[in-house]
């Protein structure tokens, strides 16, 4: 089953000036091409206790290495690709790869495990699964192995920080960098931008998870929005504690800071007293997360919680029972 939405062309016509009317492959793509060296992703890898740091340049390519991995699977149009990673750059990767040929994202919280992945990866029809080798102790491949009899549809299933078969820089990094005939394959690949880029479960508290469905143009459109309204802009630096799986951190953890051309900095597991040395040495200027997110750094000892406001400009949070609200002073904090 490929996902697709089907507008009236009166409804399209409506919209002119609305939308975007580009991809988020487009807005990658422009920030390789005219700051190649600028700082696309800083982050944590809690499983190897290591930091990643990669450019534009470096991110676009690994994007473009996944897109023709992907493409040797049998990847196409509206296909749906899961992945259930922590705040990875490999997250990032995979989902402008997913782009780039016209693929639907899915992304899966980590915590999620055998009833939810089941529900989710079944009804989604999924064909391939990306997944921590190993996170915060789960054996994450050994869930999907005992999954795979459920799910008639997946194909592959690959584990970053793996070393076996199944190891996801084995299969789609390892390769050398993409041909010209690579890249004029891509090409004719570009889905337009009323397509499908991700679709994203709903929490399921009422009833089963509802797969919701966003189009290039939605999410871009809630981005521009976002930043007129709280006035982000290139000169920011964005921290994200907020799983890149949920809609804040999806939206405006990983798409923003690539349509900004600027650096996102990114916590895979979160702790406050983490968080603010790595706010205070990035010198991130914004963040957005749930009110327990704040209400954590808010109780931080004095001296963390004095990092955070040497550079920290704007905390966007908001809750379900709540509304939204944001400081855009340190005084605030």
């Amino acid at each position: 089953m490929a996902f697709e939405i089907f507008l009236p062309q009166s409804r399209i016509e409506e919209s002119r000036g609305l939308w975007p009317d580009r991809l988020p492959i487009d807005n990658l793509d422009a920030a390789a091409a005219g700051s190649p060296g600028v700082t696309a992703f800083v982050g944590w890898n809690s499983e190897l206790r290591g930091e990643v740091r990669l450019s534009y340049a470096e991110l676009a390519e690994r994007a473009d290495k996944i897109a023709v991995g992907l493409v040797a699977l049998g990847i196409g149009k509206g296909d749906v690709v899961a992945f259930q990673l922590p705040n990875w750059w490999e997250f990032t990767a995979l989902f402008y790869a997913c782009n780039r040929i016209g693929a639907v994202a899915n992304p899966l919280m980590p915590i999620f495990r055998q009833r939810e992945l089941r529900f989710m990866l079944g009804f989604g029809e999924a064909k391939i699964v990306v997944v921590p080798a190993r996170w915060r102790g789960f054996d994450h491949m050994a869930m999907m192995q005992e999954l795979r009899g459920d799910l008639p549809n997946l194909r592959h299933v690959f584990a970053v920080c793996s070393t076996g078969v199944e190891s996801f820089e084995r299969v789609f990094l390892d390769r050398p960098p993409l041909s010209a005939a690579e890249k004029r394959t891509l090409a004719t690949l570009r889905p337009r931008p009323d397509d499908v880029v991700e679709m994203i479960y709903t929490s399921g508290t009422s009833g089963e998870p509802k797969p919701v469905m966003h189009t290039a143009n939605t999410v871009l459109a809630a981005v521009r929005c976002f930043m007129d309204d709280i006035t982000v802009t290139s000169a920011d630096v964005v921290f994200m504690g907020s799983p890149y799986a949920h809609q804040t951190g999806f939206i405006y953890g990983m798409l923003m800071p690539v349509m900004l051309t600027t650096k996102t900095v990114a916590l895979d597991l979160w702790s406050a007293i983490e968080a603010a040395p790595l706010i205070e040495r990035e010198a991130a200027t914004f963040s957005m997360g749930a009110t327990p997110f704040l209400s954590d750094i808010v109780n931080l000892p004095q001296e963390p919680r004095a990092r955070v406001t040497r550079t920290l400009r704007t905390w966007v949070c908001a809750a379900r029972r709540s509304r939204a609200c944001w400081c855009s002073a340190p005084s605030a904090i």
